[in-house]
């Protein structure tokens, strides 16, 4: 924490706004299954359609349980200032779905949703979920997966309905420079400890497509450090490749490790 922060301290002496410097990254969660609100609160269960209908009609938040034990809840349960999502996450909204679709198609789940009128359709053929973002009075964003189909669809629906919740967690990252890179490398040697050169490949591995760029006795060099770092490589992963004893080269333009 102190290294962070002064690192921060640094690039602000030097006239650069720290937010610049992060990396933000989203990850989803899987399927929101809760019955509580954060305060303890229950959330209003909904069984019967005439409950359903109900909930809807006078704006309060409910969930249902279907068959399959899946949960679904209405729009106003998103909505609530009592809130649902895990401390540090949140639900999506309409513009953070956009950079989550690949990672939803990766951990798809077809649920189904719930109608306004409290009946169940499509269970294990679509996926509906809920965003926080309103599209007007009545109605809310929120995404589509058909099971059929390998594409997320983006639509509006009366909050009345009953779709599947996910959460998503902001992750904020420093981007790694040349200079902190240097910093992290300072003195460290290089030798030869069991499986040091693999593990270090896998790492670079994310950030090229040839991470082995020449070879010369009992040693390997990676691709231009420039163009990994401009690829992404964090400061953690810049950490690891420095406990794995990789070393960078004196003109300071690669990695290298023994082999």
């Amino acid at each position: 924490m102190k290294q962070l922060k002064d690192l921060e301290q640094k690039y602000k002496e030097m006239g650069i706004e720290i937010e610049k410097l992060k990396a933000v990254k989203l990850e989803l969660s899987n399927d929101l299954k809760v019955t509580k609100y954060n305060n303890g609160d229950p959330i209003p269960k909904a069984v019967s359609n005439k409950q359903w209908k109900k909930f809807g009609k006078k704006k309060i938040g409910a969930y249902c349980i279907t068959e399959k034990g899946d949960y679904l809840y209405n729009w106003y349960v998103v909505d609530d200032k009592r809130g649902i999502a895990p401390k540090g996450w949140h639900v999506p909204t309409n513009k953070e779905w956009n950079s989550l679709e690949e990672e939803l198609l990766d951990n798809p789940s077809y649920n189904g949703y719930r109608n306004s009128n409290g009946f169940y359709s499509n269970v294990s053929y679509y996926g509906c979920f809920w965003s926080s973002t309103v599209y007007s009075d009545a109605d809310a964003w929120y995404r589509l997966l058909y099971c059929s189909y390998s594409d997320v669809y983006r639509y509006d629906s009366t909050k009345r309905y009953g779709f599947s919740l996910r959460c998503v967690k902001i992750i904020k990252e420093i981007i790694m420079t040349k200079e902190r890179l240097l910093e992290i490398f300072e003195g460290k040697n290089s030798k030869w400890e069991g499986d040091n050169a693999y593990q270090g490949l896998q790492i670079l591995g994310k950030y090229t497509d040839n991470p082995i760029q020449g070879a010369g006795h009992d040693i390997i060099y990676s691709e231009n450090i420039d163009k990994i770092l401009e690829a992404g490589l964090t400061e953690d992963e810049a950490e690891k490749l420095a406990l794995l004893n990789w070393m960078i080269s004196e003109d300071e333009d690669y990695f290298s490790c023994f082999v």
